[in-house]
């Protein structure tokens, strides 16, 4: 099986939204290329923009016969904007599209997001997450760069004095520094 990472800019991003057909005929291109079976993996990142639509996402990915498919949230270089729901933040609306995605059966991922805020340790949940793989031509510029190859100062986690406590201590790498130093943990608790 092959992967395909597919790369939009925002107005493609819309359009691919708006229009299943679109997608199709970019499946049934490949198709015609001989290469099969084609496995696309699609992440979307859960913004305020979006955290009412999440059920209708994972509703539109499911009648594409996508079965990977994960959501995460915004790593932040500079200020956060009005697009972003700390981390503190996000149980609501994991909460409701978890429900969703149990109710219809879609293998549902979440990545870079702690366990406290699902208030469980589960296998859908993958918050150990390694530096991305950019490249030689990638790296981060100076004012980003850390002592950990490939990883940026805005990709950087911590834990919380509460993840000390907690059931997942090792297999969650806790916050992005940038959240937790801003935002805090809110009522979250340790699993």
């Amino acid at each position: 099986m092959r992967n395909l990472n597919i790369t939009m800019t925002k107005k493609e991003k819309a359009a691919f939204l708006k229009k299943e057909r679109i997608f199709c005929d970019l499946v049934n291109s490949f198709d015609r290329t001989g290469i099969s079976p084609i496995n696309i993996r699609i992440s979307c990142l859960i913004v305020q923009q979006n955290k009412e639509d999440l059920s209708n996402i994972i509703d539109l990915v499911n009648s594409l016969g996508i079965k990977e498919f994960t959501f995460s949230i915004p790593c932040i270089p500079h200020e956060y904007g009005s697009h972003y729901i700390p981390i503190k933040d996000l149980r609501y609306p994991i909460k409701k599209v978890e429900e969703h995605a149990a109710k219809i059966k879609f293998p549902l991922i979440f990545v870079e997001i702690p366990f406290c805020v699902f208030g469980e340790s589960k296998s859908r949940i993958d918050n150990k997450c390694g530096p991305p793989n950019l490249g030689k031509h990638c790296q981060p510029t100076e004012r980003y760069k850390t002592h950990i190859k490939d990883m940026p100062s805005y990709r950087l986690k911590k834990k919380a004095p509460m993840c000390d406590d907690c059931k997942a201590f090792y297999i969650c790498d806790g916050f992005f520094v940038k959240d937790i130093d801003k935002f805090g943990t809110g009522d979250l608790k340790p699993v």
